[in-house]
């Protein structure tokens, strides 16, 4: 995350109000987007159009030439306003929609990419001079052709500021959800886990879940973009699938899979589907491996470039009752980086 002050910790530095009557930061104990404790306010005025805020104006993000950026932020409030991105001389950039605030936070966001190295602007913004009161969070500017999960280096382990916290980029360290095979028997088994991907559900391919190698072809839970839902696969070339919800980045899912002599299951939240399985390979050969099917590379490995965990082991599918307990537990702490 290139935005250097993006939960608005301490004050409003690096952003500046764009006419408009009034920018202040309001600290709200927790009434923030995602439950941070700071926001920013910007009042706009019936004098102009394209009033609101904005963030760059001292060169904090530089872009290359044909790389696709995402900006994104949370809002609410009220009246009308549009992110957009503007690239500096003459780079080009590109605007949301146009969005009425309402009282809940919502995540606005645009993608484009400049033709010229340059810097870009990020901002919110009215398109007609009305009175609009724009309550903001969670700034995010990345590299990426899809707005990701939001991230800040004060979010716990995994997660790190660049420089100065509150005052440089953020950063997400991923890593190797691996446990040893014998954990759970291929025989009779089952897993239910948080996902929290990093990319909206018509994703540009498919995520492993869960891996299980054998000495012929693995146990593996996926999710498929092409029809937005969850696969299992046995070592038998047996599959079940259910249907997943339509997801934007940051949306927590709770997944699960299982597997009989007879039977596999796969669920998202409540909702299972079962069907039936054949004989093969069923004894695995090799480390298990969450997120991933443990290769090196992200493109080789379909990592699920998100945040996994917690997760629970059962000797068999997960009943609906303690799925439905878990999709409640929203106490629970999570998540881990995967």
């Amino acid at each position: 995350n290139f935005i250097q002050n993006p939960r608005i910790g301490n004050d409003d530095v690096g952003y500046l109000k764009n006419w408009g009557t009034e920018q202040s930061i309001l600290a709200l104990a927790g009434d923030g987007p995602l439950e941070q404790s700071h926001l920013l306010r910007v009042v706009t005025s019936v004098e102009h159009s394209q009033e609101g805020c904005v963030y760059g104006l001292a060169g904090q993000l530089p872009v290359i030439t044909g790389v696709p950026y995402t900006a994104s932020v949370y809002v609410r409030g009220s009246g009308s306003v549009r992110i957009r991105i503007l690239f500096l001389s003459g780079g080009g950039g590109g605007v949301g929609s146009l969005h009425t605030l309402s009282t809940g936070w919502e995540r606005l966001s645009v993608t484009a990419s400049p033709v010229v190295d340059t810097a870009a602007l990020v901002s919110l913004e009215t398109t007609s001079a009305h009175v609009a009161t724009i309550e903001s969070g969670a700034w995010q500017f990345e590299a990426s052709p899809h707005a990701t999960a939001y991230l800040d280096g004060s979010m716990g382990a995994g997660f790190s500021w660049v420089g100065t916290p509150d005052q440089s980029a953020s950063q997400r360290q991923a890593r190797r959800i691996s446990l040893p095979a014998p954990i759970v028997s291929l025989v009779r088994g089952g897993v239910a886990f948080w996902w929290r991907p990093d990319h909206a559900h018509d994703f540009t391919r498919d995520r492993v879940l869960l891996h299980v190698p054998t000495s012929g072809a693995p146990l593996q839970l996926r999710h498929v973009v092409a029809t937005n839902r969850f696969r299992l696969s046995s070592p038998a070339g047996d599959t079940v699938e259910v249907d997943a919800p339509s997801f934007a980045a940051g949306t927590d899912l709770l997944v699960s899979a299982g597997w009989t002599r007879e039977a596999l299951a796969v669920g998202v939240g409540e909702i299972t589907v079962q069907g039936g399985r054949g004989p093969g390979p069923w004894a695995a050969a090799g480390r298990m491996d969450l997120g991933s099917t443990g290769e090196a590379t992200p493109a080789a490995g379909l990592h699920a470039e998100g945040a996994i965990g917690p997760a629970w082991w059962f000797d068999g599918p997960p009943t609906v009752e303690t799925l439905r307990v878990l999709a409640r537990a929203t106490t629970l702490p999570r998540l881990s980086v995967a």
